[in-house]
């Protein structure tokens, strides 16, 4: 290794640990040794971290005037006219960037993504200044090339510490939802070095936050390649199958990183939940009762604990029905109230076991938010108490709501009786929407293509399939078409109107009513 090469990759270990000012006094030394595009490239990186755009967009120039069409360089210029609130120039450098890309012989779609995402949020500022002029486009005879990029050295692993202080600045990022900086600072890090394994989970991370479930599982499975003990990557893997329904590989996940480390609460949790789908009601219990016993102070443990409860009542409860049903008719089978049911259904006392377990549970959770000053949740609390305790005075189904994306309430939704999702109810979709990743698990192909509008007013093509049920609590469709969204289109699965449209739906606070129109009585 020369010493213009050890210099280089000093200059960019200093970039990593975020030294921008000796970063750019690095590859100044390397450049008073002969221009080339990765010394130039690198300077401009450095030159943006200390807020220098004009100096970075120079540089990035001349990058691209040693080597032309480079989209590395395109992006730093794009993000150096950013910095200066140039945004039509950083539009233009960006969409260069993404021709360069789409012109290699095997087009790196990932990056093409990125691009575009960046193109639309700089769309959205105040376009009031103007770029005078497009990226510089030099001949394509410029003969200068740069050995290091051609013929790359061999790096040593970065030290702990500069690893540590990278980490540590993404982590931030991702901490406070700003995924798409993130995104970026990860993406040249492993453009610098596609070894560094931290960079690669951190991006699987963002990925997964971002939706993109398949694209993170790539970077997660790259990881474990090289180490199969990062007990981060199936923490976070845990999360994103437990997300897509998949309660089988949670629970798999989960006990992998319960290895590496057997205090965790959130894997104690996660599990519970997973076992809970899959009605192993046992060893979802043990696992609520161990992370309580390890945390006895979350009321988010004790209300979950609670909601299991209440799960494994219904659950019981329908089972029952069902046998009842089944002996007095046995022409008719409505293990689950569908709208061909005529059966109505009714609400369980409370001297049920499991009730009973869901009533303690739930007060437990109240007094912890109580001690804690938070009247709120120990209100909201009591309201779920009351509901266990109030028969039902209508004929209807209410179901709890598990989150909510933006204010859309997000259900638990049972697809054909194999699956449990979460899915959010969107009122402007039309016909329910599952993720590719969804109908991989349930084994669902599209047997049809039909274009549909999505939210942000472009009409796509999508694959549609056909479920046997949709259930969510005790409301089922059956037959029901859907459409399927490919691995870079849908993130969240929609429940849309082709569903509730069979029934009366009343949204309140902390559940979703359905009323199926067949028992609705008109004034």
């Amino acid at each position: 290794m020369t010493a213009a090469d050890r210099l280089l990759e000093q200059a960019q270990l200093r970039l990593k640990l975020q030294d921008f000012a000796g970063a750019v006094a690095d590859y100044s030394q390397v450049l008073t040794q002969g221009p080339t595009p990765a010394a130039h490239y690198g300077r401009a990186m450095a030159q943006l971290g200390l807020g220098q755009g004009k100096l970075a967009a120079i540089d990035a120039q001349q990058a691209l005037v040693l080597r032309p069409q480079w989209p590395a360089a395109l992006r730093v210029l794009g993000k150096a006219k950013a910095q200066q609130r140039d945004w039509a120039g950083a539009i233009a450098a960006y969409t260069d960037a993404i021709e360069a890309y789409e012109q290699a012989e095997d087009p790196d779609r990932r990056a093409i993504d990125q691009c575009r995402e960046q193109i639309r949020h700089w769309r959205k500022q105040p376009q009031n200044v103007l770029a005078t002029d497009r990226p510089h486009r030099p001949p394509a005879s410029v003969p200068l090339q740069d050995p290091a990029l051609q013929n790359p050295a061999p790096k040593p692993p970065a030290p702990d510490p500069i690893a540590q202080s990278y980490q540590q600045s993404v982590q931030q990022k991702i901490e406070n939802g700003d995924y798409q900086a993130a995104l970026e600072d990860v993406t040249w890090v492993l453009q610098l070095d596609p070894q560094d394994l931290n960079a690669l989970v951190q991006r699987g991370i963002i990925l997964g936050r971002l939706g993109r479930i398949q694209d993170a599982f790539q970077d997660f499975e790259r990881a474990l390649a090289h180490n199969p003990h990062q007990h981060q990557i199936y923490a976070e893997r845990a999360r994103l199958r437990l997300r897509l329904g998949d309660a089988v590989g949670t629970v798999q996940d989960c006990d992998r990183w319960l290895e590496h480390v057997p205090g965790a609460v959130i894997a104690l949790a996660l599990r519970a939940r997973a076992q809970g789908q899959l009605q192993t009601w046992a060893a979802a219990v043990a696992d609520y009762d161990r992370a309580i016993a390890l945390a006895p102070q979350q009321p988010d443990l004790q209300e979950s604990k609670g909601d299991l409860y209440v799960a494994q009542h219904r659950a019981q409860h329908a089972t029952s029905n069902a046998a009842s049903n089944s002996t007095s008719n046995p022409t008719q089978h409505p293990a689950r109230s569908t709208l061909d049911s005529t059966t109505t259904p009714t609400k369980a006392t409370p001297e049920s076991a499991s009730l009973s377990h869901a009533l303690a549970a739930y007060r437990a959770a109240a007094a912890l938010w109580l001690n804690r000053g938070d009247r709120s949740n120990h209100d909201r609390l009591q309201d779920k108490i009351r509901a266990l305790l109030t028969p039902s005075r209508s004929e209807g189904f209410e179901v709890p709501i598990q989150a909510r994306a933006g204010s859309s309430p997000v259900l638990a939704v049972v697809l054909n009786d194999q699956i449990t999702v979460e899915m959010v109810l969107d009122t402007g979709c039309t016909t329910t929407l599952l993720t590719a990743e969804q109908a991989r698990i349930l084994g669902l192909g599209a047997t049809g293509r039909q274009y549909t509008r999505v939210a942000d007013g472009r009409v796509v093509e999508m694959g549609t399939g056909r479920l046997r049920s949709i259930a969510v609590g005790g409301a089922t469709v059956k037959n029901l078409e859907v459409l399927i969204g490919d691995d870079r289109g849908a993130e969240e699965g929609l429940l849309g109107q082709n569903f509730f449209c069979h029934f009366e739906m009343r949204i309140r606070a902390n559940t979703v009513e359905f009323v199926p129109l067949s028992q609705t009585t008109v004034p």
